[in-house]
């Protein structure tokens, strides 16, 4: 099942999302619906709908408190490894994905539950669809970090030269993002989660 989402639906959901995030987070949250909905236009124009919902859910459990946390995630019918459990920022993308399951199954499909879930530190075996959103939350335009804009201008110069393959641009964007990610992390002595290596290395073989 895909999901080819209406204006009026996108509108709405937007609405829902905006009562649910503080006005910092909706902004980002706004951010990277345009970023996917940019990304989608040059690689699944048919999907720029089922994109931006993903977009706008993406953070849905971002600011919630840690008990309505755990209770999703005791519903929500996911694995979790003690890694998972260990490395807090990694959990409101599976928290999201259960989230959405249960206050939003309209917008409930495969690939917007695949997106949110990987949207954090990745997976290696992510499709095209969570890799845009993967990379559009990083490359939002609300992002203030220098290396954002590094991969922004990547992209989109490349898309425009056509020097190289649509979705190897893509794949280069993520390994470049996950390259940084993974230093920055280790420079702080922050823990790193090891779907982020795994995934390093799979788009490392793909570019």
């Amino acid at each position: 099942m895909t999901g080819c989402f209406t204006k009026e639906e996108l509108n709405s959901l937007e609405e829902e999302v905006k009562k649910r995030l503080s006005a910092y987070r909706f902004n980002h949250t706004l951010g990277v619906a345009r970023a996917a909905e940019r990304l989608g236009s040059f690689i699944m124009p048919d999907r720029c709908s089922e994109l931006i919902a993903a977009a706008l859910l993406h953070d849905i459990a971002k600011e919630l408190d840690e008990e309505s946390t755990d209770l999703l995630l005791n519903e929500s019918g996911f694995t979790l490894s003690e890694e998972d459990l260990r490395i807090k920022p990694a959990l409101h993308s599976i928290s999201g994905a259960a989230l959405i399951k249960r206050d939003f199954p309209l917008f409930a499909t495969p690939s917007v539950i695949s997106a949110v879930y990987n949207h954090t530190v990745g997976s290696p075996d992510m499709d095209l669809f969570s890799e845009i959103i993967f990379i559009a939350d990083y490359i939002e335009e609300g992002r203030t970090y220098f290396y954002s804009k590094v991969v922004a201008d990547f992209i989109f110069k490349s898309f425009e030269s056509k020097a190289i393959g649509k979705n190897k641009i893509l794949h280069k964007a993520a390994h470049m993002i996950l390259s940084h990610t993974i230093a920055s992390l280790n420079q702080n002595s922050r823990p790193v989660h090891s779907r982020a290596y795994l995934t390093k290395s799979r788009f490392a073989s793909l570019i």
